[in-house]
């Protein structure tokens, strides 16, 4: 059974490793940007907010969480 279940998951990973890689190229052409901001967004919302979950775990306060258009933020 595991080999089945690993056999119909191939398809799904290779579609993941695509998509990465296209997400990852795109990346890297300037004039792309636009097409790629929603991940880099995305980025900076995850990293903004493991601030502020690391603050509450070390018993601080989590008070604001800010992300703003040009990819800078503040938690």
């Amino acid at each position: 059974m595991t080999t089945t279940t690993n056999r119909q998951s191939r398809p799904q990973l290779l579609i993941l490793l695509l998509l990465s890689a296209l997400i990852l190229g795109l990346w890297q052409v300037p004039w792309l940007g636009w097409l790629v901001f929603p991940f880099r967004l995305f980025g900076t919302f995850v990293h903004e907010l493991s601030h502020g979950l690391a603050a509450v775990l070390t018993g601080g306060d989590f008070v604001r969480f800010t992300v703003h258009p040009d990819l800078s933020g503040r938690a």
